[in-house]
């Protein structure tokens, strides 16, 4: 079943915790959602790499993005957020410092979003839409300004890639041009524990960021995760996608 993003965000119903609302109440509207594929890809309790071991990387700028979201918008800062981590790992993880183009582990990225989630009284969805939409507002937005600079079918082809391949090393994206104003991409490489991150935050940054450089209105569709291989103990996904703008 497809998974649709269009600026709101309608997380699956039936009592899946990992859509849960992180405090008592109905979890608010999100977004459309038109089937229930994440809900196959619930996070494990347990983290299944060492945080710093995982080949699955990403830039720098995330961590830093990510940690200046906490600082400005989370109640307590950093201190409340180790203390709701529930990996003590991940809490010392946090403990580096993170410089913008170096290389870091992904896999504690979607725990730490759990934790600022209730931290924060929010859904795990609703945490990532708002830490994603506040980087992409954020003074981050330059380092991928710099990487996609105008909005055509052939910038944002080439201009993506370049971001995935600069901010999220692991695995490759794959676009191409399907009609004016439609490209279909896929994401592959991605490991089960990263996917239902992925596609969340990459739904609301891209949507946000695309609003900077002149795109009126955008939406990701996304179809259901396709397996394609195994590395460091994780099944890895292909995650076909088609962005529109106008």
């Amino acid at each position: 079943m497809p998974f649709h993003t269009h600026g709101r965000v309608q997380p699956p119903g039936g009592g899946n915790p990992f859509f849960a609302p992180a405090c008592g109440g109905p979890a608010p509207p999100l977004a459309s959602v038109g089937g229930d594929w994440l809900g196959r890809f619930a996070i494990p309790l347990k983290v299944p790499i060492v945080p710093g071991e995982s080949p699955f990387r990403v830039a720098g700028v995330v961590y830093q993005s990510l940690l200046a979201f906490v600082a400005a918008e989370a109640p307590g800062g950093l201190p409340r957020l180790k203390a709701e981590l529930r990996e003590p790992s991940i809490s010392a993880f946090l403990d580096q410092r993170f410089h913008l183009a170096s290389a870091y582990d992904a896999v504690p990225l979607p725990y730490v979003g759990q934790a600022l989630a209730r931290v924060r009284g929010v859904t795990f969805p609703e945490q990532l839409r708002d830490s994603n939409r506040w980087s992409a507002r954020s003074r981050f937005f330059d380092f991928y300004r710099a990487l996609v600079p105008i909005v055509s079918e052939e910038s944002l082809t080439l201009g993506l890639a370049r971001v995935a391949k600069v901010i999220q090393p692991f695995g490759a994206l794959r676009m191409e041009k399907a009609a004016n104003h439609l490209l279909r991409g896929e994401r592959t490489g991605v490991p089960h524990v990263l996917v239902a991150w992925w596609a969340l935050s990459s739904a609301a940054f891209l949507e946000t960021a695309l609003s900077r450089i002149g795109v009126s209105a955008s939406s990701i569709h996304f179809e259901t995760p396709i397996e394609s291989g195994h590395a460091a103990g994780q099944a890895l996904y292909a995650m076909p996608f088609e962005l529109r703008w106008t």
